[in-house]
């Protein structure tokens, strides 16, 4: 491989534009390099959706230009360099997964047979189901299957935990983390700091004006006393649980709660006081996601205590 090939980013945002938007400021530059996994996230959901439409193609930038390999993004994607998992792809109807999953090898040039595949993204017990039956966190695993088809470098996730609870958020994150470890690029673009805060290396965040920070996990969470504790209680609510001394934010689905804290001790009495008993208590580090928040919440900013870096960003 050339020396230039070797040097080029993976993807590049180069003084990108929006359609729709006037072009107030540079425009949203930065890089990823190879085998990096990086999330990119937004307050805004529709500047998310947006970010991820120019990553993958399917719109282009008013202004600015964005390279995938060097090479436009539809380009690297039907070269099957890149892989994507978009809102707007869904599943074909009326197959199995293996039959959905032969179909998709076969027209990437039969690069990774179905077993592969469905190792690969934990769908090896799906196979002999019909698309139309699989559940929400099924079908973002199969999707996941289908993306890895053509062996891609590159995989683009677009909210990849839309709609799923916890457990079905954990079971698609675990492949996607065996994809990075394997050495394959990953960006995860989203508008839900929690999906990515325990798995990206590197965190983008982005809003309507460009690059708001471009920070690691250590820096973006600098200074947190955030703490985040995971459990099941089939009991609990979400009013209840958000009215709990030191909580910040709380997420409630299925019976398994996962909340954020500044004071550990104090959510526990009052989780205890409140007659609720924590089934199978994790606690971890809150820093990322608080970090984030304190950065895009009215008066946040790098001022606030998180610190923006310019690694990665495009020159």
């Amino acid at each position: 491989m050339p020396q230039a090939a070797r040097h080029t980013p993976v993807i590049r945002f180069n003084a990108v534009h929006r359609a729709s938007i006037e072009p107030p400021s540079a425009g949203l530059s930065f890089t990823v390099p190879a085998g990096q996994l990086a999330a990119l996230v937004s307050p805004e959901p529709s500047v998310a959706s947006a970010v991820a439409d120019l990553a993958t193609g399917l719109a282009a930038p008013a202004a600015g230009t964005v390279r995938l390999f060097g090479d436009a993004p539809l380009t690297a994607l039907r070269d099957g360099r890149a892989g994507a998992v978009s809102r707007h792809c869904g599943l074909l109807q009326q197959v199995t997964v293996s039959e959905l999953l032969s179909i998709v090898g076969d027209l990437a040039g039969g690069r990774c047979p179905v077993a592969d595949l469905a190792e690969r993204a934990g769908v090896r017990g799906l196979l002999r189901r019909r698309t139309e039956s699989l559940t929400a966190g099924e079908q973002a695993r199969v999707s996941l299957a289908v993306a890895l088809a053509g062996a891609p470098e590159l995989l683009i996730l677009e909210e990849p935990a839309d709609g799923l609870d916890e457990a079905e958020r954990e079971q698609l994150l675990v492949p996607v983390r065996a994809e990075a470890a394997a050495g394959r690029t990953v960006l995860l673009v989203t508008c839900d700091i929690d999906t990515v805060s325990e798995v990206a290396d590197r965190f983008l965040i982005v809003d309507r004006s460009g690059l708001v920070a471009d920070a690691s996990a250590a820096v973006l969470g600098a200074g947190s006393t955030a703490h985040t504790l995971t459990f099941y209680a089939p009991t609990a609510t979400e009013d209840l649980l958000q009215e709990l001394p030191g909580t910040l934010r709380v997420r409630l689905s299925q019976g398994r709660a996962r909340l954020s804290t500044t004071d550990v001790a104090a959510t526990l009495a009052g989780l205890r006081d409140a007659g609720i008993d924590p089934r199978r208590l994790e606690v971890g580090d809150g820093g990322v996601a608080d970090g984030y928040l304190r950065l895009v919440e009215p008066g946040g900013g790098p001022a606030s205590g998180v610190v923006e870096t310019t690694e990665g960003a495009a020159r």
